[in-house]
């Protein structure tokens, strides 16, 4: 039996009112019980009295450290290349490290093994494409990729604002290559980038990125039997600049980099799994 845990289909996520008619994955995971949002214009999302910062979101086993574009009114994830969500807000499996309140896993379709398929949305501030494709008898691929035009909204705002003038916008891409040794055997290589940049005053730019590529080789028996190997490369940067006054311009960079390796075996044992 699988405690605590919700999943969330993509048809589902369509169907829930959002932003500018766009699916978003954490706009569709704050309708579940148990889980709420940290205030307006905002990404996050808390569990059963959780704070943001104590849930673990995965992304094809990547970490992604900021889940929000545009102030938060858009998710980091292209809902278009998204196969499955699932949230586990309690009894946690342990191959996640015992996170303190939740864990989101986010895994991307694997490509059309049949035929070329795509989607094209335009909307009034974002715009959106993804393309899947066969390559051969044995691989496929698919990508995606988002982009804004938002600065005409900031430029509505009255003259004496501090956000009048000001500029935001964001860019993401996913990339998913999978092949098929056999129908035992199979690789799936990933990778992501989206960065967001935004200036109210005109003297301070701010940015952050997400950087993520992994590799997943998945092996299965008969018999139930399977072991996964997984290993990848996750950064996230945060830049905030001040360049108009020259005795006090500066650029401050921090970074999180980390590399992984993981190995993930089940075997069933009578009516169980280890």
């Amino acid at each position: 039996t699988s405690m605590g845990v919700e999943t969330v289909s993509i048809r589902t996520m369509n169907k829930i009112p959002s932003a500018f008619g766009e699916g978003d994955i954490l706009k569709a995971v704050l309708t579940l019980p148990g889980v709420k949002t940290v205030g307006e214009a905002s990404g996050g999302f808390n569990v059963r009295g959780g704070s943001q910062d104590q849930n673990l979101i995965l992304f094809n086993g990547n970490t992604i450290y900021n889940p929000s574009h545009l102030f938060g009114i858009f998710s980091a994830f292209n809902p278009d290349v998204v196969e499955d969500v699932q949230l586990y807000k309690s009894s946690i499996p342990a191959q996640y490290g015992g996170r303190i309140s939740s864990v989101l896993t986010v895994r991307t379709k694997e490509g059309n093994q049949e035929r070329f398929h795509g989607s094209l949305g335009i909307g009034l501030l974002t715009s959106r494409l993804h393309l899947e494709s066969p390559i051969g008898k044995k691989t496929s691929f698919i990508v995606g990729a988002r982009t804004t035009y938002s600065d005409w909204i900031l430029g509505l705002l009255p003259k004496e604002s501090y956000y009048s003038g000001g500029k935001a916008g964001f860019t993401d891409a996913n990339l998913g290559v999978t092949h098929r040794f056999n129908p035992e055997n199979s690789l799936h290589v990933s990778g992501y980038f989206a960065t967001d940049r935004f200036s109210f005053s005109g003297d301070t730019t701010f940015r952050y990125t997400n950087i993520n590529a992994s590799a997943e080789f998945r092996h299965k028996v008969s018999d139930g039997t399977s072991y996964e190997l997984n290993a990848g490369y996750d950064q996230y940067n945060n830049k905030t600049g001040i360049h108009d006054w020259e005795e006090g311009a500066f650029d401050l960079e921090t970074y999180i980099r980390q590399a992984f390796f993981r190995s993930h075996f089940m075997t069933p044992v009578g009516n169980h799994q280890i």
